[in-house]
């Protein structure tokens, strides 16, 4: 990434990273911990940074809003110290604006902040704010949205718009992810226009990214529908509509 009278630097960006999932495997062990990144460990720490969505949360409170028993619904939690993993990983900001987040309701979205906030991993996704963080002396801004009323929705262009042109005044790289659009094989062709999935609006990914660009973004990084979907240039920007998976067990 290079804007004008600006220093280039070299930033990662994953999709969705569910690491060891202990409401299901009580007690994960260690050894895992040295197999989630193994593969790319050298790929992720060549970069100045790297960001990525938390799907799921980072705590030890044990009761889910889930029903998880119907088989048609999951509930992400791992041990609050794979903060410092994702750290240790070069992940200088992630997004918890995905449908994830609240799984084990407000105590477990609060501890998951608290132990990001601890291994200084930068939190994007919060409505109404946005993650900053530095590189070779410039700031890098990161702009999370999700699908749902207490995040900052994909559906609200206006509102946005306003906090992308925000994080453009304050920042020299902005970033806008996303969590947005339907699921499984058959979402990897989309079109321009609302998507539904299991009776939820899940938005308008493409109208979204182009009018997070005209608000100032540099790049926009979509995830959530869980395969990899098209990448388009607009306006000179690069749009990634869906990442896919990067680490889920």
């Amino acid at each position: 990434m290079q804007r004008a009278g600006a220093a280039p630097i070299t930033l990662r960006f994953v999709g969705d990273l569910v690491l060891g999932n202990n409401h299901l495997v009580e007690n994960i062990p260690p050894e895992w911990e040295k197999l989630y990144f193994a593969g790319v460990e050298d790929y992720l720490k060549s970069a100045d940074a790297s960001v990525g969505n938390l799907e799921g949360v980072l705590t030890r409170h044990t009761k889910t809003l889930k029903a998880t028993g119907s088989g048609r619904a999951f509930a992400f939690r791992s041990p609050p110290h794979y903060a410092g993993l994702l750290r240790q990983m070069n992940f200088r900001a992630v997004t918890v604006a995905n449908n994830h987040s609240n799984d084990f309701g407000e105590i477990g979205f609060a501890d998951t902040l608290k132990h990001l906030r601890d291994a200084s991993v930068a939190i994007a996704g919060l409505k109404g704010e946005y993650a900053t963080f530095e590189v070779k002396g410039l700031k890098v801004a990161v702009v999370g949205f999700g699908f749902y009323p207490r995040q900052d929705m994909i559906q609200d262009l206006e509102s946005a718009a306003r906090l992308v042109a925000r994080a453009r005044a304050e920042a020299q790289y902005v970033i806008a992810t996303f969590h947005g659009g339907a699921e499984g094989d058959e979402a990897i062709w989309h079109a321009n226009e609302a998507e539904t999935y299991l009776g939820e609006n899940r938005g308008n990914a493409v109208a979204f990214a182009r009018a997070a660009i005209d608000a100032g973004a540099d790049v926009v990084v979509g995830h959530g529908p869980h395969v990899l979907r098209s990448i388009e240039c607009y306006k000179g920007k690069p749009v990634f509509h869906s990442l896919g998976n990067f680490v889920g067990v």
